[in-house]
């Protein structure tokens, strides 16, 4: 797994050392995006620490990480663990508006 030293900064710790798992005010979850777009865990980012510097494999080149804000679950794609949006999915909540109006 590479990771970029653009991520460290946005992670906001110095390289080599652990990624955080929560942004810091808020706690929000972070989610570590792979160049091939898939989203992984910060325990699982942190777990397979060996594999940080192997940049010829897509799925595990890390390049951006961010707080998954609003949208359906994702899973972590290296895992499986369920990683939810912070403010749910808005088109599920209008799903079940409708339903409660029966």
């Amino acid at each position: 797994m590479s990771i970029g030293l653009a991520v460290w900064k946005m992670a906001g710790v110095q390289p080599g050392a652990q990624l955080p798992a929560c942004a810091w005010p808020g706690g929000y979850n972070i989610r570590y995006i792979t160049e091939d777009g898939d989203s992984i865990c910060a325990e699982c980012v942190n777990k397979v620490w060996e594999f940080r510097h192997e940049r010829s494999d897509p799925q595990w080149n890390i390049v951006a990480c961010d707080v998954y804000w609003e949208g359906p679950p994702e899973w972590c794609h290296h895992c499986g663990v369920e990683m939810p949006s912070e403010y749910g999915d808005p088109d599920f909540e209008e799903l079940e508006e409708v339903f409660d109006e029966d």
